[in-house]
């Protein structure tokens, strides 16, 4: 049975944890709900299968997802591949605070960039980021296969660590 939706106010509250098959379904419905474009739950299959990709879902107390990341470790950064919030529950830090334990994983995981690419059009989502200290490095001109709008690389330098040799 999957768990009632909780009052705004207690999404703060909550655990990051591994995205695991039974939450794929309310993933889909917040993937859907966020972005013109939604990613296929055959698309989730696909990047979760990969070896060096992770899943992740914000989950409250009462046991309700509210956001997801997909992330992958690749050469010394994590990059961001998917981050997004149920519409009904953004602007309540849980976006933030998952980006928040993801930079947590750049020492855990010896990497030192956490990577993502934001839409151009995407001013929100700019912002967003940009707010929790990325830098927009770059511009891809035709990133997307369903459109031609570019993408800003954007990138969370974790300067502070430090990683022995």
């Amino acid at each position: 049975m999957a768990a009632e939706k909780p009052d705004i106010a207690l999404t703060t509250d909550g655990m990051f944890r591994w995205l695991i098959r039974k939450d794929l379904d309310r993933v889909l419905e917040i993937e859907q709900a966020g972005f013109d474009v939604p990613w296929t739950e055959a698309e989730f299959l696909h990047t979760l299968r990969q070896k060096n990709c992770i899943g992740s879902v914000w989950e409250t107390h009462a046991g309700y997802v509210v956001g997801y990341t997909i992330y992958e470790l690749n050469g010394g950064r994590l990059e961001l591949l998917n981050l997004a919030v149920d519409p009904d529950y953004r602007r309540t830090n849980v976006g933030g605070q998952m980006v928040e334990k993801l930079k947590t994983k750049l020492h855990q995981q010896r990497q030192r960039e956490l990577a993502t690419y934001v839409r151009e059009t995407n001013v929100e989502a700019q912002l967003f980021f940009q707010s929790l200290g990325f830098v927009a490095t770059g511009v891809v001109n035709d990133f997307y296969d369903h459109c031609s709008d570019a993408a800003y690389r954007m990138i969370f330098k974790a300067e502070w660590l430090e990683i022995p040799a």
